[in-house]
């Protein structure tokens, strides 16, 4: 039996040669135009590949999994269509050699991801934690004794415009957990372990003259210590410091960024980096004789525009399972109407749930320009039938790129109010009343709460967006809070 292939131009004016296998008819495939179907069949098959597997496991290897498919799917699309303007046969054969190598490329991906941090979701319940009669609590306050929460930019920029990872104005990258020794006797702290030891550092224990922590160290009977921990990012910051992975970080920007003027959200890859750790301070022989403390981080390579983390993140590395519905811009609603399938709902005032005792409001995050006065994003409370605002809440200037920013005009970081009646808030030119926004749009919308234990009963959260300006883009994560004791009225 013969096993040549007769090559024939059945018609001079057709653009596609056709194959005939003129004694294997199973050969029939390498017709042009199943060849190059399968030749697009391959592209999708390489992405899907590549992407079928844990992106949240490595955010920034990520990018990798999702772009290259695409990029040697494009550099093979556009060598084909030159030789197939020179040479047909060539292309054809070509073609089938493409379809390994996008196949090829994509498995690869597949097998070869793996995960660059041990990103493990956070369950906490909202307890005082003690071992022995060792106490803890968390100087930040938020979100619980036990769970501490950083933000870090990998090159902050300051006032002066100097660029610095260790500016302390920009970054949330440094915590205090004090530990209280609540017996009678000497409480012994045998060690601090990281799940984790290439991003977080203690950097100091109060009452100890030394640069460096040591342990075990001793709290004395009814005393405190205070031990510094820093979230370094070193292992991140290494990894990103090549050229590649530079002008990666950028691209995705620049992905981002078309993605927002088109109205599509890149349903994966980012600039920014979720990290979930702990620390275990060990206290006695046994594992239950340990402290365990949440350590969760936010990474983000530059400050402002793209670079900034979406509400959704946010709100994870706070340890909120609250559902915002969107990513990076509110899916087209351009501020118009509520988000379907999420946790919002609409609220134009609030009345306290217990009149008793004080609402309480506290600033998750801030994300938007930074060093002017403007800046300082004053939160202000207005009354019923108030027709001059209460500033209630203001911030420092150049806290503008941060999760749990520092407030200028409260200790704890709190804003307590006793509101008598119904109120509603500002921030900026962003109202609670909808009605007095620009063009009626939201202004600021409304979540319920929710952790991983379930739903925080009277606690809401709500984030704000410029609107009416240049800079408007409808990401609602602006300026964003979390208040509680109250019932929402819309």
């Amino acid at each position: 039996m013969s096993s040549t292939i007769d090559i024939i131009d059945s018609d001079p004016n057709n653009k596609l040669l056709i194959a005939v296998a003129t004694k294997q008819p199973y050969l029939n495939f390498l017709k042009p135009k199943y060849v190059f179907t399968i030749f697009i069949i391959s592209i999708a098959l390489s992405l899907y590949a590549a992407t079928s597997v844990d992106l949240k496991k490595d955010e920034i290897g990520a990018l990798v999994n999702i772009y290259i498919p695409i990029f040697v799917g494009l550099f093979t699309s556009l060598t084909l269509i030159i030789l197939f303007a020179f040479n047909k046969n060539i292309a054809v054969k070509t073609a089938l050699l493409f379809v390994l190598l996008n196949l090829f490329t994509g498995f690869y991906l597949k097998i070869s991801f793996l995960p660059f941090l041990n990103a493990n979701p956070i369950t906490y319940k909202h307890f005082s934690n003690k071992t022995d009669s060792a106490s803890i609590q968390n100087l930040d306050g938020f979100p619980a004794t036990n769970h501490l929460v950083f933000s870090y930019i990998c090159s902050p920029e300051s006032k002066s415009g100097k660029i610095s990872g260790e500016d302390e104005n920009l970054n949330h990258n440094k915590i205090a957990i004090r530990i209280f020794n609540n017996g009678t006797k000497n409480q012994l702290i045998k060690n601090g372990l990281f799940s984790n030891n290439g991003l977080w550092q203690i950097e100091h224990i109060s009452n100890f003259d030394k640069k460096k922590s040591v342990f075990p160290i001793v709290v004395p009977a009814k005393n405190y210590v205070d031990i510094f921990i820093v979230f370094t990012a070193n292992s991140i910051n290494k990894r990103i410091a090549s050229v590649w992975w530079k002008k990666a970080l950028r691209f995705q920007y620049y992905m981002t960024n078309i993605g927002r003027k088109i109205g599509y959200q890149l349903p994966a890859a980012t600039n920014c980096v979720t990290v979930h750790d702990s620390l275990l301070l060990i206290t006695g022989a046994r594992q239950d004789s340990s402290i365990k403390i949440h350590l969760s981080a936010l990474w983000q390579y530059h400050p402002e525009s793209d670079w900034e983390p979406d509400l959704q993140r946010q709100l994870s590395v706070l340890g909120f399972r609250t559902k915002v519905g969107f990513r990076n811009f509110d899916n087209g609603s351009n501020g118009d109407f509520i988000i379907p399938n999420s946790d919002e709902i609409p609220v134009s005032y609030f009345k306290a749930a217990n009149a008793k005792i004080p609402v309480k409001i506290k600033k998750l995050g801030a994300y938007h320009g930074c060093c002017s006065i403007k800046d300082a994003d004053t939160l202000n409370y207005w009354g019923f039938n108030q027709n001059t605002p209460t500033p209630i809440l203001w911030y420092d200037k150049i806290s503008g790129q941060m999760l749990l920013p520092k407030s200028v005009n409260t200790q704890n970081n709190f804003a307590l109010i006793q509101p008598v009646d119904v109120f509603s808030l500002s921030t900026g030119n962003s109202y609670l009343n909808r009605k007095k926004n620009f063009d009626k749009k939201i202004g600021i919308r409304v979540w319920k709460a929710y952790t991983s234990v379930g739903l925080i009963k009277n606690a809401y959260i709500f984030g704000s967006d410029y609107l009416g300006t240049k800079g408007t883009n409808y990401d609602y994560q602006d300026n964003l809070y979390y208040i509680e004791n109250v019932i929402p009225l819309p």
